[in-house]
């Protein structure tokens, strides 16, 4: 069953990181557009593939990835990296309830884990090393943290720090780092928030901008170069609150101005997906009351879903919107 859809669902009421009011009060229902116009539908159905929740004890996952190379899911929970279900254990790391990144470089699974500034590796016999290469930023003197985010192109592990640098490892290798391998994003003095990846570029979204960097196979220092004819004046607002599928980039985005909506970068076109009522809820949440953001999603019937949650840290998960 169809139903008429306004073409904008407004926010009739809100307050402390919480929507009180819809003003079209629907669940479970998503809007589709034909050539009539917009209509409601009921959503896509839901089907788990792999459980990687824990009933029995206080979760704070972190991290999933499904490992082609040793066909076999890996996931993070709180200090513990875990392979196929709990009762296989990788390895300890530092305890943190913020959000981790897998990557793969050759026969390595790599975990980024920027909250607490380092980084692992993982071997398909399940060997977990930490990287202490004293030129990975944060063995650096002085040590840098880490943005969120880390991305592989052309058999080179990228990371990103807070100051706005790119670093590169070694060619094929997660272990070795050199101290000139790394460029810096400069066309706005703003700090890194996130490393994504776009097509076959490197994208770093800073708290004031989007720069995109190729591989230009340079002699000496990164092999990344930037582009000059691809840039936007949008920062991330959280590193934790994006969201990339394939290569379309969903995320929340910050103006100069402060004002914070959901975009979605697509075939290197940058588009604003939320409406003016989002914008003012997640803009008043976020830099009046203070709260945090973190996103999931997943792809459905044609769709992308931005799942965005809002929460206070002393109060615990206060409401997923999307």
């Amino acid at each position: 069953m169809t139903l008429p859809a306004y073409s904008d669902l407004n926010i009739n009421a809100f307050a402390g990181g919480t929507i009180t009011e819809l003003e079209s009060g629907t669940k479970n229902g998503i809007v589709q557009t034909n050539a009539s116009g917009k209509y409601l539908t009921q959503r896509p159905g839901i089907d788990i593939f792999a459980d990687a929740s824990l009933t029995t004890t206080k979760a704070s996952g972190r991290a999933i990835y499904f490992w082609d190379g040793n066909a076999a899911l890996y996931f993070t929970n709180n200090d513990t990296i875990y392979k196929t279900d709990y009762s296989t254990v990788i390895g300890t790391i530092t305890a943190g309830t913020k959000k981790g990144h897998f990557c793969v470089l050759g026969t390595v699974l790599i975990f980024i884990d920027p909250s607490n500034n380092q980084g692992w590796t993982i071997t398909t016999g399940g060997v977990l090393t930490q990287i202490t290469d004293v030129d990975f930023p944060p063995k650096q003197t002085p040590a840098v943290n880490l943005a969120y985010g880390a991305k592989v192109l052309d058999g080179v592990l990228y990371v990103l720090r807070v100051n706005g640098i790119i670093y590169g490892s070694d060619l094929l290798t997660a272990s070795s780092w050199n101290a000139l391998n790394f460029i810096d994003a400069e066309r706005e003095p703003d700090g890194g928030v996130y490393l994504a990846k776009h097509h076959d570029n490197i994208v770093d979204m800073g708290t004031r901008s989007i720069e995109f960097f190729y591989d230009a196979s340079n002699a000496n220092g990164s092999a990344l170069s930037r582009r000059q004819d691809l840039y936007y004046s949008i920062g991330c607002a959280s590193g934790e609150a994006v969201l990339e599928i394939g290569n379309n980039i969903i995320f929340a985005g910050i103006t100069t101005t402060g004002a914070i909506g959901v975009y979605s970068l697509v075939n290197f076109m940058l588009s604003k997906v939320s409406t003016d009522t989002i914008d003012s809820f997640l803009t008043s949440s976020v830099i009046r009351d203070g709260f945090s953001i973190t996103a999931s999603g997943c792809s459905g019937e044609g769709h992308d879903y931005y799942l965005l949650t809002i929460y206070n840290l002393s109060s615990g998960l206060i409401s997923p919107k999307h």
